[in-house]
């Protein structure tokens, strides 16, 4: 799982995300507009843009071990 993160955080990775972003917004909001899915697949599609943009990964939230609570 860290050599995911680690890919989808370096320049390929992060401009893979930015166009599957616009490729989402696109068929999202203007391809299937009018139903729901189209609105969620639109705002997913955002998401993955500026994360992207920040270079963020959402991997990283579900990767990261959880701390243990002192006793």
């Amino acid at each position: 799982m860290q050599g995911l993160i680690k890919f989808m955080n370096g320049a390929v990775g992060r401009i893979a995300r930015i166009v599957l972003g616009v490729v989402l917004v696109y068929f999202g909001f203007y391809q299937w507009a009018p139903a729901w899915y189209g609105y969620a697949l639109g705002l997913f599609g955002v998401a993955a843009f500026f994360l992207g943009l920040s270079g963020r990964c959402l991997l990283e939230l579900f990767a990261s071990k959880p701390k243990a609570p002192a006793a």
